[in-house]
């Protein structure tokens, strides 16, 4: 069925006199389509209404306002008449006996009063033919003048009347015109914010379906990622020999954060921040590659490393004197950790996965205690036992350390 448009219609209550409590029809019959299905329906339910109702023809008459007063009701002769209308009495028929001229009764013959009346009525009847011959005399000489006259009123009348009447048709088609005017524009206005809200409604659906569609996807990309994380956690965990020294590992880790996130304050690392679990996962794989490379680097040469050149990746196979496959290594985890934390990898970020890598790398808390309470790392070798440390050095750019230390006899 299509959807009816109508426009803002005052309410009921507002109406007045014989047309209070009726319901307005608001519909705009000029932009409305008046379908066969729908004008059947429609006079079902005016049968239906009309043979429920209890009111009947001249009940409908009654509410309609009542007639102005009239001004016959004065007339004494008119409210007789009126009253034996009412009263259903027949009309008193006319007397015609006065308009006859009969001879007094054979009982009445020798009765003077009788024949005096029977010359009155003689009289009265020759002056009204009297009357009769004067008034055609008349109306021979100035009756068709009169009539001229009079037909001339009626003419005048008529004109008016018609005037008014071509005046009141014109006023009503202008009001008419109007209205169609006005409804067909307000049709356009609202088929065109039908076919918006339609589009509108096209629009929300299709995004619904492709906010689905990213759903699932995540929901897969999430499973992936926890059986990558689950493969990681088990190279950790093979890494560290056991679940209790990953556990001790972890508690340092999260000290580590503690003070990372006490440290880092700054607008630039307020995003890293939220990403540090992901970043914390980054730095395990990347100290498990360490701990599986750094015995394979070139030995027998001494190279003092500062912790900027770890963090933004510039290690050179020069630099550690490794393959090159090892600095394809180091970039790669960069670049996945810029990824991550989403924004550049800068050397004050990256110096503490320096601090956390070296925490991962020797299992101790030297190089934490050195970064929050100032705690001198020199003379300590962090690629060798407890026992043999190399010289660190703290620069402008980070930790200065040697990485490939001489091996002590």
């Amino acid at each position: 069925m299509v959807q009816m448009l109508a426009l803002d219609s005052p309410p009921a209550e507002s109406l007045t006199g014989w047309r209070a409590h009726q319901e307005l029809i608001d519909a705009l019959p000029y932009v409305d389509p008046l379908t066969t299905s729908e004008q059947r329906a429609v006079d079902q339910l005016v049968a239906e209404e009309m043979r429920r109702s209890p009111l009947k023809l001249r009940d409908y008459v009654a509410q309609l306002p009542l007639m102005p007063a009239s001004r016959l009701e004065a007339d004494p002769v008119l409210a007789t008449e009126m009253q034996r209308y009412q009263a259903g009495q027949p009309m008193a028929k006319l007397d015609q006996e006065r308009y006859n001229m009969r001879d007094p009764p054979q009982l009445k013959k020798n009765d003077i009063a009788t024949w005096q009346n029977c010359i009155q009525n003689a009289h009265s009847q020759l002056e009204h033919q009297l009357n009769r011959l004067v008034n055609l005399e008349l109306l021979l000489k100035f009756g068709p003048n009169a009539w001229r006259f009079f037909n001339d009123q009626l003419e005048n009348y008529v004109t008016r009347l018609q005037t008014e009447a071509q005046q009141l048709k014109k006023e009503i088609e202008d009001v008419n015109r109007q209205r169609k005017v006005s409804q067909l524009e307000a049709g356009k206005q609202l088929d065109t914010l039908q076919a918006q809200w339609a589009a509108g409604i096209t629009k929300n659906q299709e995004i619904d379906r492709a906010c689905q569609e990213l759903e699932v996807q995540i929901k897969a990309a999430r499973e992936q990622q926890a059986a990558v994380i689950s493969d990681e956690a088990a190279l950790v965990l093979t890494h560290w020999g056991n679940k209790s020294q990953l556990v001790r590992q972890g508690h340092r880790l999260s000290r580590l954060d503690t003070g990372i996130s006490a440290a880092c304050s700054g607008p630039r690392i307020t995003k890293w921040r939220a990403t540090w679990p992901h970043t914390v996962a980054l730095l395990r794989r990347l100290a498990i590659k360490f701990s599986s490379r750094f015995a394979k680097a070139q030995t027998g040469r001494q190279r003092c490393v500062t912790s900027g050149e770890l963090a933004s990746g510039r290690l050179s196979a020069c630099s550690l004197h490794c393959s090159a496959k090892y600095e394809d290594t180091i970039l790669t985890v960069k670049k996945k950790v810029e990824v991550k934390m989403g924004v550049p990898v800068d050397k004050q970020l990256l110096f503490w996965h320096n601090k956390e890598l070296t925490a991962l790398y020797d299992n101790k808390t030297l190089l934490d205690l050195h970064l929050h309470t100032g705690f001198s790392l020199k003379g300590y070798n962090l690629s060798a036992p407890p026992d043999f440390w190399p010289p660190v050095k703290q620069t402008e750019e980070g930790l200065l350390i040697d990485i490939d230390p001489p091996r002590s006899t």
